[in-house]
């Protein structure tokens, strides 16, 4: 049924409108009459639909203050207009009268549920109608007053970023504010919970402590504050600011808490990147020289409680000028990021190293007493790189070759290549200096210095560490092409039983025949080997050269006797020995228990229970296996019955005073009873003389190894003593 003219042509807004605007929905001519004078005459003005769907379409086109609906209408009935209504933006919150002749409970519960306000039975009394209009209407605006004031305090607090919450301690019931929920990331409707579930939104390292001061905050009944962030599903963690006061207040017994949230993310973020501004490199993102220095104070304060070294590097990029001269600025602010990428890759991975967000709070680490690896721009085509800790100059050195090596490769900077490399100046803490000031003085120094010899290339301030690391980079470089071209040998150390002289083993050592400089000690390579890695290649080889040769002195007829071979820390941590040990032994065709595999047992008690599982896998395989220099690794002899072993070599320290030192009597005397009771077997090492020979025989010491009986051999001397030693003997002459 169309709308009165009048009404629809003189009221098209509320903003216009001088009386309320009803909307009757009815496909009953009589009732929409006789609703319509009595609600005109009681100062409403009225617009009139006969379905629900004519109904949308007069909302949508007038916006009515309230809607009187009848429940049976054809077309649309009056559910599934009000259904329809409610999901409208303004059709939210009008109030609609629902009118019925279905006196029935559900038909009643179904209004409510689709969205009526209220509802009125058949027939109707036309003379209460507009009294429940009026009502109605009025408590609209209530309503539309507290949702209007919920909705300004909820603008403010948006605003604010301030959220306000209460809770219970006893129960654990929490509820809050949309803007609480907001900070939270949870939705609008959700506005109540349990504090746990909130406590486990706190990020890991601050939920402990915002939990300790939360039952102090109760226990005390005193209020409390405190700043820590909140991780978001989904998005970044949030820095948040809690407040919490007890209620009922100070003195009583505390039966919840009242506080707010407030979100102070922007807050932290610009007070971080004002940090970042005044300690990082704008184009680089490094450490600048401000953060440098903080930097190296808390290394200088470290190193003097651990007096342990540390090294600066100074670089500067050779011919970046010309890149800034011929590609301009940004092509040279381009390089200089590619550039502090790169030597960021060059420090270990497994280094701390200083970026913004990143970077260890200087309190935290003068807490821990930790240093870093920290890469700084000083500004210009100057880098430092400080290296917190360092076991010896080399270790410095090792680095500037590798940087080097990764500035000097190509850029790509827009479609142009383009090549720069580096020279770079060490100083070294405390030989150098032991300031910050005069270790950077040093180290640009010792960087102008290398520049005068030629650039792309590193110098130590001290010339004579210089030259040290000179001859040991020039000495690995040796060692790797030794190992190619077979410069290294093995030699035969035999072991003789102490009961009667009979030889029982041999020990093989490793030898390198420089074809320049001769025979270079093993004191003097094999560090070198284990700290460059090589010693995997010269571990992989002994195995297989030892194993070949013991086989081929059993397919001789030689008497059977187990060789021994030292397995270095590197392989047993960085390498595959247990693989090693098996494909040698595969390789070669030996007998297993004709292999001794001789660790430290300072190594194995690095991780007793990781050391006893190598141990038991190696044992597998059939092998022996020998704890070489026992007793000078502080041991607790509580693990030596753990451990699956068959042999302790006493270490030559306590073998040789053993005649005039009755300290080391004792020790070896107490090894030897210990190791028969365990049922091992006793070795010692370095027995050079018939008093120790007839010492260690007299405490039950099993074998004996030293120069008394025979000095590391070639194999064709080693050969030819094995041939003299045929007749059993009780003593070695």
């Amino acid at each position: 049924m169309d709308a009165p003219e009048q009404s629809s042509s003189a009221l098209s807004g509320r903003a216009q409108r001088t009386r309320p605007l009803v909307l009757h929905v009815d496909d009953d001519a009589a009732s929409l009459i006789m609703a319509e004078g009595a609600l005109e005459a009681a100062g409403f003005d009225v617009l009139q639909a006969g379905d629900g769907a004519e109904a949308l379409e007069c909302f949508g086109e007038h916006d009515p203050d309230l809607i009187i609906m009848d429940a049976i209408m054809p077309v649309m009935d009056g559910f599934d207009a009000i259904e329809r209504l409610r999901t409208l933006s303004n059709g939210a919150h009008v109030p609609i009268l629902m009118i019925t002749g279905l006196d029935d409970l559900d038909s009643i519960t179904r209004a409510y549920d689709v969205g009526a306000t209220d509802f009125l039975t058949k027939p109707i009394n036309f003379f209460v109608l507009p009294y429940r209009v009026q009502y109605m209407l009025r408590a609209k605006r209530t309503a539309d007053e507290l949702r209007s004031s919920q909705a300004k305090l909820d603008n403010a607090q948006r605003i604010a970023r301030l959220g306000h919450w209460e809770w219970r301690p006893e129960g654990g019931e929490l509820s809050w504010s949309r803007e609480f929920g907001r900070i939270l990331g949870l939705g609008s409707e959700e506005q109540a919970g349990h504090w746990e579930a909130f406590i486990e939104r706190v990020e890991d390292e601050d939920r402990e402590e915002l939990s300790a001061v939360m039952r102090r905050a109760v226990a005390e009944s005193r209020p409390t504050s405190l700043e820590f962030r909140l991780g978001r599903a989904g998005g970044a963690p949030r820095a948040v600011r809690l407040e919490a006061e007890p209620y009922p207040g100070e003195g009583e017994r505390c039966t919840h808490m009242l506080g707010t949230l407030q979100d102070i993310t922007e807050r932290t973020d610009a007070q971080a990147q004002i940090h970042n501004l005044a300690y990082f490199d704008l184009v680089t993102g490094l450490p600048n020289r401000a953060q440098l220095h903080e930097q190296l104070r808390l290394v200088l304060k470290a190193s003097g409680r651990t007096s342990e070294e540390f090294a600066l590097l100074f670089l500067d990029l050779d011919h970046f000028k010309q890149v800034n001269d011929t590609l301009g600025h940004d092509a040279g602010d381009e390089l200089l990021q590619q550039v502090a990428d790169r030597l960021l890759s060059v420090v270990r991975e497994s280094d701390t190293i200083a970026r913004p967000g990143r970077e260890m709070a200087a309190n935290e680490s003068e807490h821990t007493g930790e240093t870093e690896h920290t890469v700084a721009r000083l500004g210009g085509d100057e880098f430092v790189v400080l290296l917190g800790r360092i076991e010896r100059a080399e270790d410095a050195a090792r680095v500037a070759q590798r940087i080097a090596a990764a500035i000097g490769e190509s850029y790509t900077i827009g479609e142009t290549e383009v090549a720069v490399t580096t020279t770079i100046g060490i100083a070294l803490h405390p030989a150098d200096g032991e300031d910050a000031e005069t270790l950077l003085k040093h180290a640009d120094v010792a960087m102008y210095h290398a520049k005068e010899r030629g650039r792309n290339g590193y110098q130590f301030y001290s010339r004579g560490i210089h030259e040290k690391a000179l001859q040991r980079f020039s000495m690995e470089r040796e060692l790797r092409e030794g190992i190619e071209a077979g410069q290294l040998r093995l030699v035969y150390q035999p072991k003789v039983r102490l009961v009667d002289g009979t030889v029982c083993g041999a020990e093989a050592l490793v030898r390198w025949e420089h074809p320049e400089r001769g025979e270079i000690s093993p004191a003097e390579f094999i560090p070198l080997a284990e700290e460059t890695g090589l010693v995997l290649q010269i571990g992989q080889w002994v195995l297989r050269e030892a194993c070949a040769q013991r086989q081929l002195w059993t397919e001789a007829g030689k008497t059977p006797f187990p060789i021994a071979i030292n397995c270095s820390a590197v392989q047993f941590t960085r390498g595959d020995v247990i693989g090693d040990i098996d494909e040698a032994i595969a390789s070669s065709g030996l007998d297993p228990r004709w292999l001794e595999v001789e660790l430290t047992e300072s190594l194995l008690l690095q991780d007793i229970d990781s050391g006893i599982d190598a141990l038991q896998r190696m044992k597998r395989l059939g092998i022996q296996i020998a704890i070489d220099d026992f007793g000078t690794g502080f041991s607790s002899l509580s693990y030596l019955k753990r451990l699956p072993v068959d042999k302790l070599k006493i270490d030559r320290s306590f073998v040789t005073d053993l005649a005039s030192d009755s300290g080391d009597a004792a020790i070896v005397s107490a090894i030897v009873t210990l190791s028969s009771n365990l049922g091992l077997t006793v070795v010692a090492e370095g027995v050079e003389n018939d008093e120790q020979f007839e010492i260690l025989r007299g405490y039950g010491c099993h074998e004996a190894q030293g120069y008394l009986i025979g000095r590391p051999m070639a194999v064709g001397m080693f050969e030819s003593w094995l041939a003299r030693q045929e007749e059993p003997r009780r003593a070695v002459p």
